[in-house]
């Protein structure tokens, strides 16, 4: 039968007084805390085995635990501040980004509106032209067109960039742009109603081209397209000047692409007879 070493338990559940020799020699009991006799200690196992363990020391007063826990509590902080900071120039760096893409855009969208006004002047002689025309049907002394009746080029807005926007990007702009841009783009949406309209009530007099006969109905229908380009064109000028601010609000300007197809030359050719 086995027999236990001396100081240590021979069964589960008897006490160990596992320390006598260094209590002896520092002046305390075998009862006092173990982490003020030494730093470490090997503990015994059975079957002769032993294990090294390192002693908690532990905190002398408040003072000591308080500085502790400040410690902590300012390295908890310091690695906040460091996250917000990265993610401040992250959000930074996404603006921008967005805000250059935006104004690249919005170039080409006010460089397409002077593409179509510098048209402005062809297109309204044409108007005129076109009302004398019909006039002469109605009034039974017709004219007969000289040449295709034409139309003024318009080009399609792009707000590819804007509606792409992410709801973080849009958040973290300034609300005073946020602002601006929406107004540019709804001014933008409700000018492209227009110009779509105007656009397709000139391909509709485009029908007309050569005729050498009009009855009552093609005289109704002329009449009607004629109030439409005229709606139309008023309308999408009208809107220009409020482009143009909420644009110059944004410090944005125009910026034509040379690859902007030729503008129809035919809308500035008269199509009347010379003693008209």
């Amino acid at each position: 039968m086995l027999q236990a070493r001396r100081g240590f338990p021979s069964r589960v559940g008897e006490t160990c007084d596992c320390f006598p020799a260094q209590a002896g020699k520092t002046g305390l009991s075998a009862h006092d805390n173990i982490a003020d006799i030494q730093r470490s200690a090997s503990l015994p196992l059975f079957g002769g085995h032993y294990m090294h363990i390192h002693l908690p020391k532990p905190l002398h007063g408040w003072r000591e635990f308080l500085g502790e826990v400040g410690i902590i509590v300012v390295g908890i902080l310091l690695a906040l501040g460091a996250e917000e900071l990265l993610q401040a120039r992250h959000w930074r760096n996404q603006v921008d980004a967005f805000k250059d893409a935006v104004a690249v855009e919005i170039g080409f969208n006010l460089g397409t509106y002077n593409y179509r006004l510098e048209q402005n002047a062809c297109t309204n002689r044409r108007i005129v032209e076109l009302e004398t025309w019909w006039r002469s049907w109605s009034d039974g002394r017709p004219l007969h067109l000289t040449g295709p009746i034409g139309l003024p080029t318009s080009l399609a807005s792009h707000t590819s960039v804007w509606t792409s926007r992410t709801p973080d990007v849009s958040g973290h702009l300034a609300p005073a742009d946020r602002l601006s841009y929406a107004e540019f783009y709804d001014e933008l949406q409700n000018n492209e109603v227009h110009r779509l309209a105007e656009r397709e009530a000139w391909i509709s007099l485009g029908d007309y081209d050569g005729a050498q006969t009009l009855d009552h109905q093609d005289l109704i229908r002329i009449r009607g397209l004629l109030n439409q380009v005229r709606l139309r064109q008023d309308r999408f000028m009208g809107n220009i000047p409020a482009i143009l601010r909420d644009a110059r609000a944004l410090g944005m300007s125009a910026k034509p692409d040379p690859m902007w197809p030729k503008k129809d030359p035919a809308i500035c050719t008269p199509v009347l007879p010379t003693r008209a």
